[in-house]
């Protein structure tokens, strides 16, 4: 469901979450950053101006009513999740770490990740006292984000759904042999995620998603949305290479 919100757009889960679990994904909609970082752009390591940067930052936590200023981490493809209770508490956060997933037990406390292609994968238990956001590119989706992060889970995934938010979709995302092979190694049935059409390799990293979380038997709800395919309203790394970045935020209160 995308909904516009003073000039945003915001994207929000189709899923039966409890009622105080907060979440959404932002767009390219709106915000201060030009061309080719116009207009919502959230990441600070894209070259894009800082300060414009820091203004759609501020307007984000205004415009979406955030309850804290969020913890914006250091993306690199890794298996690292962040107990963002843990670091607010300790005050240890250090930017330069690198996590790719944050979890929270805590309420007003968001979990925010970035994507331009990649995953954004919400997560939230059925009571409404745990929360997560996994950012999953074909690499970490091979070497275990998913996993991982479910592991931080102290109870039965069972009690667990997931949103899969706006990425790209397999007809626009080719890969090479030797991707298909490493995912092959990992488990045979992945082979069914790959597509061959024109003799270029197609893959299907939100059905391999999927399947992960299902395998661990985690209900999952898919929005459907290809970031490559709609370039009015999604940044695209894989279209446009240099380009700005969407936040999907998660929060309890």
């Amino acid at each position: 469901m995308v909904t516009a919100i003073k000039s945003l757009q915001f994207i929000y889960p189709d899923w039966p979450a409890p009622d105080g679990v907060k979440a959404f994904n932002t767009t390219r909609s709106g915000g201060f950053s030009q061309p080719p970082y116009a207009g919502f752009n959230l990441a600070t390591h894209v070259n894009d101006e800082l300060e414009k940067v820091q203004k759609n930052r501020a307007l984000l936590v205004a415009t979406a009513a955030l309850p804290a200023t969020p913890y914006w981490l250091n993306q690199t493809h890794s298996t690292q999740v962040a107990d963002l209770d843990n670091l607010h508490n300790l005050d240890n956060l250090n930017l330069s770490d690198e996590y790719d997933a944050s979890f929270s037990q805590t309420n007003n406390s968001p979990c925010v990740i970035q994507t331009a292609d990649c995953l954004p994968i919400l997560l939230s238990d059925r009571q409404g006292s745990w929360v997560a956001g996994v950012h999953a590119g074909w690499r970490g989706l091979l070497t275990g984000v998913i996993e991982n992060t479910l592991s931080c889970y102290g109870n039965s995934t069972r009690d667990l759904m997931a949103w899969i938010g706006p990425c790209i979709r397999q007809e626009n995302f080719a890969v090479g042999n030797e991707v298909k092979q490493q995912f092959i190694d990992k488990n045979s049935q992945f082979d069914s995620y790959f597509e061959l059409s024109d003799q270029q390799l197609f893959a299907d990293l939100p059905g391999i998603a999927t399947r992960i979380l299902r395998e661990r038997q985690v209900e999952v709800f898919d929005c459907g949305l290809c970031t490559y395919a709609n370039p009015e309203l999604f940044f695209s790394y894989r279209r446009d290479g240099l380009t700005g970045r969407m936040a999907s935020v998660i929060w309890f209160e």
